[in-house]
């Protein structure tokens, strides 16, 4: 049987399925598909951790933020293939099927409201 993929509104790439529903099941990782979706070229690790923390529902504690996300959420999004992250330069790329999720992330966050 064929793997099969989600399409999202950019049309760029795929993304196997299963791979996007572990992808947006963490809430922080959907916060960074989307601080991350048109993004060009690497940010760091405490520019991401920063914008996050800007949003209006964005976390308080910037420390922990930048803990989550280099232990946890970027190494999680780099294994899915959706960002290129190196955790000894503290920088994140985002990959092309990055922006395959957005649709999904802004529905998902749509029915959570």
């Amino acid at each position: 049987m064929a793997q099969q993929s989600v399409r999202g509104l950019s049309g760029f790439g795929a993304v196997p399925i299963p791979d996007a529903l572990e992808a947006l099941s963490d809430e922080r990782r959907r916060i960074v598909v989307r601080v991350l979706h048109g993004t060009e070229g690497t940010t760091t690790l405490q520019e991401l951790a920063t914008e996050i923390c800007l949003l209006p529902d964005g976390a308080q504690d910037r420390d922990r933020v930048v803990l989550d996300l280099h232990h946890r959420t970027l190494p999680k999004l780099d294994a899915l293939g959706l960002v290129d992250y190196d955790p000894a330069d503290n920088v994140v790329e985002p990959r092309s099927a990055l922006g395959d999720l957005l649709g999904l992330v802004e529905h998902v966050e749509y029915t959570n409201r």
